[in-house]
Protein backbone atom coordinates (compact mmCIF):
# COMPACT_ATOMS: atom_id res chain seq x y z
CA UNK A 1 0.00 0.00 0.00
CA UNK A 2 1.38 3.42 -0.92
CA UNK A 3 1.59 6.34 1.49
CA UNK A 4 -1.18 8.22 -0.38
CA UNK A 5 -3.66 5.56 0.73
CA UNK A 6 -2.90 5.91 4.44
CA UNK A 7 -5.63 7.82 6.22
CA UNK A 8 -3.99 8.13 9.65
CA UNK A 9 -0.42 8.66 10.77
CA UNK A 10 -0.53 6.99 14.19
CA UNK A 11 -1.02 3.38 13.04
CA UNK A 12 2.65 2.31 13.11
CA UNK A 13 3.11 3.87 16.55
CA UNK A 14 0.01 2.13 17.91
CA UNK A 15 1.39 -1.18 16.64
CA UNK A 16 4.81 -0.47 18.18
CA UNK A 17 3.32 0.40 21.58
CA UNK A 18 1.07 -2.67 21.50
CA UNK A 19 3.94 -5.00 20.60
CA UNK A 20 6.24 -3.44 23.24
CA UNK A 21 3.65 -4.51 25.81
CA UNK A 22 3.30 -7.97 24.29
CA UNK A 23 -0.41 -7.40 23.68
CA UNK A 24 -2.50 -9.03 20.97
CA UNK A 25 -5.12 -7.01 19.13
CA UNK A 26 -7.71 -8.76 21.29
CA UNK A 27 -5.89 -7.69 24.45
CA UNK A 28 -5.78 -4.09 23.19
CA UNK A 29 -9.54 -4.24 22.54
CA UNK A 30 -9.96 -5.55 26.11
CA UNK A 31 -7.88 -2.64 27.46
CA UNK A 32 -10.17 -0.21 25.64
CA UNK A 33 -13.22 -1.99 27.08
CA UNK A 34 -11.68 -1.69 30.55
CA UNK A 35 -11.59 2.09 29.90
CA UNK A 36 -15.25 2.11 28.83
CA UNK A 37 -14.66 2.16 25.08
CA UNK A 38 -15.95 -0.62 22.85
CA UNK A 39 -13.76 -1.27 19.83
CA UNK A 40 -13.19 -4.47 17.88
CA UNK A 41 -9.81 -6.04 17.25
CA UNK A 42 -10.60 -5.73 13.52
CA UNK A 43 -10.98 -1.96 13.84
CA UNK A 44 -7.73 -1.77 15.80
CA UNK A 45 -6.00 -3.75 13.06
CA UNK A 46 -7.28 -1.23 10.48
CA UNK A 47 -5.91 1.57 12.67
CA UNK A 48 -2.49 -0.10 12.71
CA UNK A 49 -2.62 -0.59 8.94
CA UNK A 50 -3.50 3.12 8.60
CA UNK A 51 -6.84 2.26 7.00
CA UNK A 52 -9.06 3.75 9.72
CA UNK A 53 -9.66 7.47 10.32
CA UNK A 54 -8.76 8.56 13.87
CA UNK A 55 -10.38 11.48 15.69
CA UNK A 56 -8.73 13.59 18.37
CA UNK A 57 -10.89 11.90 20.99
CA UNK A 58 -9.65 8.50 19.83
CA UNK A 59 -6.05 9.70 19.98
CA UNK A 60 -6.65 10.65 23.61
CA UNK A 61 -8.12 7.19 24.20
CA UNK A 62 -5.07 5.47 22.70
CA UNK A 63 -2.77 7.60 24.87
CA UNK A 64 -4.83 6.72 27.97
CA UNK A 65 -4.88 2.99 27.21
CA UNK A 66 -1.13 2.93 26.61
CA UNK A 67 -0.55 5.34 29.54
CA UNK A 68 1.68 7.50 27.38
CA UNK A 69 1.86 10.99 25.95
CA UNK A 70 -0.08 11.83 22.82
CA UNK A 71 3.28 12.80 21.29
CA UNK A 72 4.38 9.16 21.44
CA UNK A 73 1.67 8.30 18.92
CA UNK A 74 3.09 10.55 16.20
CA UNK A 75 6.11 10.43 13.93
CA UNK A 76 9.09 12.49 14.93
CA UNK A 77 9.53 13.82 11.39
CA UNK A 78 10.19 17.51 11.95
CA UNK A 79 11.27 17.94 8.31
CA UNK A 80 7.84 17.08 6.91
CA UNK A 81 5.68 20.22 7.02
CA UNK A 82 2.47 18.20 6.67
CA UNK A 83 3.31 16.03 9.70
CA UNK A 84 4.35 19.07 11.71
CA UNK A 85 1.12 20.93 10.89
CA UNK A 86 -1.00 17.86 11.65
CA UNK A 87 0.73 17.41 15.01
CA UNK A 88 0.23 21.08 15.91
CA UNK A 89 -3.49 20.85 15.15
CA UNK A 90 -3.88 17.65 17.15
CA UNK A 91 -1.83 18.99 20.09
CA UNK A 92 -3.96 22.15 20.17
CA UNK A 93 -7.21 20.18 20.06
CA UNK A 94 -5.90 17.70 22.63
CA UNK A 95 -4.98 20.47 25.09
CA UNK A 96 -8.44 21.96 24.63
CA UNK A 97 -10.10 18.58 25.22
CA UNK A 98 -7.96 17.87 28.29
CA UNK A 99 -8.87 21.27 29.75
CA UNK A 100 -12.55 20.62 29.09
CA UNK A 101 -12.28 17.14 30.59
CA UNK A 102 -10.63 18.62 33.69
CA UNK A 103 -13.55 21.00 34.18
CA UNK A 104 -16.04 18.16 33.86
CA UNK A 105 -14.17 15.82 36.21
CA UNK A 106 -13.81 18.53 38.84
CA UNK A 107 -17.50 19.38 38.61
CA UNK A 108 -16.43 22.92 37.93
CA UNK A 109 -18.53 25.32 35.95
CA UNK A 110 -17.18 28.09 33.85
CA UNK A 111 -17.66 31.33 35.79
CA UNK A 112 -20.39 33.64 34.55
CA UNK A 113 -19.22 36.90 33.04
CA UNK A 114 -19.35 39.87 35.33
CA UNK A 115 -22.19 42.28 34.65
CA UNK A 116 -20.34 45.03 36.53
CA UNK A 117 -20.68 48.36 34.80
CA UNK A 118 -23.60 47.26 32.63
CA UNK A 119 -27.02 48.81 33.04
CA UNK A 120 -29.26 46.41 34.73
Amino acid sequence: MSDENHINIIGPFVRRLRKERGWSLERLAHEFAHNGIRVSSQTLERVELQQEIITEYEILAFAAVFQTSVNNLFPDDATNPDSRKERQVVEHNTRYMQDAQGFLQAGTTIPARSRKGKPG
